[in-house]
């Protein structure tokens, strides 16, 4: 079973369920591999409700359980994504993929916090992907292309030592 935890702010919501909605019919077509999705969302508006666990601590513990993190990025990259970036980063065996709406393109390449995504992908451009889309139809695609990464099967196989498997 491959772990993949999909990660946003709150505003993207039809992005992550749109992924999740992909996981699940590449799980209904492929019966030798499973991919289990997780999501998580900060909501600056909502994080001080008691019944919205959107803390870094939350995203870290899905994070440790998680073999990819499919990061969705607004126009904006709020402090908490980039921790959750920054953890994952840190997850040695971890594949990343980020994906954005070309649309905010200039937006982001001119955040100083995507240029720390940058620099990652520079010095391990195997394990990070950064994946414009157009809208949901072609984020659809873009993911459905990315489940079939030669890499996800090779994760699949892997042993991890210490590891829980299911």
């Amino acid at each position: 079973m491959i772990k993949i935890l999909i990660a946003s702010s709150a505003d993207l919501k039809e992005e992550r369920e749109q992924c999740i909605h992909l996981v699940n019919q590449f799980n209904d077509s492929h019966k030798d591999m499973v991919l289990k999705p997780t999501e998580w969302d900060y909501d600056m508006m909502h994080a001080h409700l008691p019944e919205r666990n959107t803390s870094p601590d939350e995203v870290s513990v899905k994070l440790a359980d998680s073999d990819v993190l499919v990061l969705l990025l607004s126009s904006k990259i709020s402090t908490q994504t980039l921790l959750v970036f920054r953890y994952a980063v840190k997850q040695k065996e971890m594949m990343i993929w980020v994906l954005y709406n070309s649309d905010i393109k200039d937006a982001l390449y001119s955040s100083e916090s995507f240029n720390d995504i940058l620099i990652v992908h520079s010095s391990s451009p195997e394990r990070l992907r950064i994946l414009p889309y157009k809208d949901l139809r072609n984020l659809g695609f873009i993911f459905k292309v990315s489940l079939y990464d030669p890499a996800i099967a090779y994760t699949a196989r892997s042993f991890k030592p210490g590891r829980k498997y299911d």
